[in-house]
């Protein structure tokens, strides 16, 4: 992030993301609220990393989310408006595929294979990363000190969600073992779009449920799924 002092010596950060924000301001107006709710923004946001190919240090980014539904109707309907979205905007299905994972049911998967919190918590860390470094297993190797391969298989919320998604004529979408998504806030459910064409194999963007996030505003947890697309 862009953490500066300005000149009244005052602590200042660019806002780097909206989720927390959307976070605090539902919880902070919970009691005047009616759940669930539905809410969009289109906020500027600033990162502080090396520009490149569709990764700009300012850019514009569509949020939406849903606060209130514990159960996989909320992300069902998360990737429905994802995928229409981009639908809309002329993409056929072969263009983009659409990627889920349970991270809840991968962190219990690598603690049932002798992980402690530390080392899953490290090892999700490197799987984030799996696609982009070429020495993965070298890496885990040094992490935990020997090979490891863990057999991630589908959750119950992975099956029910991708059974929802093909019912409402979503066919591109699949499990993935190893999509983690990068915040720490995300549990359960995390999803991510990606770009087909070979020239451009990348991820265009995600989203997750966050059931957490508001109780470090002072409140009690409120289940929320949401995603951030940037321009």
């Amino acid at each position: 992030t862009y953490n500066f002092k300005d000149r009244g010596d005052r602590d200042v950060t660019l806002r780097p993301e909206m989720t927390p924000t959307v976070a605090r301001m539902i919880a902070g107006k919970k009691r005047e609220l009616i759940f669930p709710v539905r809410w969009f923004s289109v906020p500027n946001l600033f990162r502080y990393e090396r520009p490149q190919k569709g990764r700009l240090r300012e850019h514009w980014q569509l949020n939406a989310d849903i606060f209130g539904i514990e159960n996989i109707e909320a992300e069902a309907e998360m990737i429905t408006i994802a995928y229409k979205i981009l639908r809309n905007f002329g993409l056929s299905d072969s263009q983009f595929e659409i990627k889920i994972n349970d991270i809840t049911h991968l962190a219990k998967t690598l603690k049932d294979a002798g992980l402690n919190e530390i080392q899953i918590h490290q090892y999700k860390k490197l799987l984030d990363k799996k696609d982009k470094i070429d020495n993965f297993d070298e890496k885990v190797k040094e992490l935990l000190g020997r090979p490891f391969y863990p057999d991630i298989k589908e959750s119950e919320s992975v099956e029910a969600l991708l059974n929802k998604a093909r019912n409402r004529g979503i066919s591109n979408i699949s499990f993935s073992p190893n999509l983690v998504r990068g915040f720490d806030y995300y549990n359960g459910i995390v999803f991510e779009v990606y770009s087909t064409d070979p020239e451009n194999n990348r991820s265009i963007f995600g989203g997750g449920r966050y059931d957490n996030l508001t109780s470090i505003f002072g409140e009690e947890p409120i289940p929320a799924v949401g995603f951030g697309m940037g321009d």
